[in-house]
C-alpha cells in the first residue's frame, strides 16, 4: 500500500466498521487481509477518533446481545471477550450494567425448557444434568444450583 491509497483504505475500513460493531482485533485482522500492516496503528487511531471504533461500546453491545439473544451466562461472555483481547477490568466494569432479575429469568427459562425435555427421560441424575447444562451455558454455579433446587422441589 502506498500513502496515496490511505484515504481509500480508511473509507473501506469505515464501511467495515459501520456494517456492525467491531473491536480492535477485528479491524486489525481486516487490515492484515488488506495487506496494509504498515498503516495499522494510524488507521485504528483515525477510526477511533471518528468514533467508528469504540471498545467500551463494543463490550456493552456484546454483553447485551449474548445475554439477551443467546442466553449466555457471565462466565461464557467474559471468556469470549477475553479471547478477543479485552482486559478483565474493562469487562467487569460493563457487567455492572446487567440487570439481575432478567439475567436470573433467562437462566430460569432455559433450565425450565431443559427440565421439560429431561423429565420424560427419567429422574436419574436430573440434578447433575441440569447443573451441567446451566454451567455449560456460562452461568455461575451458585445461581444454577439455587434455580435447579427450586425446580426439583
Amino acid at each position: 500500500m502506498t500513502p496515496s491509497n490511505y484515504p481509500a483504505l480508511l473509507n473501506k475500513l469505515k464501511k467495515f466498521c459501520s456494517d456492525r460493531e467491531r473491536c480492535r482485533r477485528d479491524v486489525t485482522l481486516k487490515i492484515q487481509r488488506l495487506r496494509a500492516e504498515e498503516f495499522s496503528e494510524k488507521l485504528i487511531e483515525d477510526l477511533e477518533k471518528a468514533d467508528f471504533l469504540n471498545e467500551n461500546r463494543y463490550i456493552r453491545l456484546f454483553i447485551h446481545s449474548k445475554i439477551q439473544s443467546r442466553r449466555w451466562g457471565r462466565i461464557k461472555v467474559k471468556a469470549n471477550l477475553m479471547a478477543k483481547g479485552f482486559s478483565s477490568d474493562k469487562i467487569l466494569k460493563n457487567f455492572n450494567l446487567i440487570e439481575k432479575e432478567p439475567y436470573k429469568g433467562n437462566l430460569r427459562n432455559i433450565l425450565t425448557k431443559k427440565y421439560e425435555s429431561l423429565k420424560n427421560a427419567g429422574k436419574d441424575n436430573l440434578f447433575a444434568r441440569l447443573m451441567r447444562f446451566g454451567i455449560g451455558r456460562g452461568y455461575e454455579q451458585e445461581l444454577v444450583m439455587d434455580i435447579v433446587n427450586e425446580k426439583l422441589k
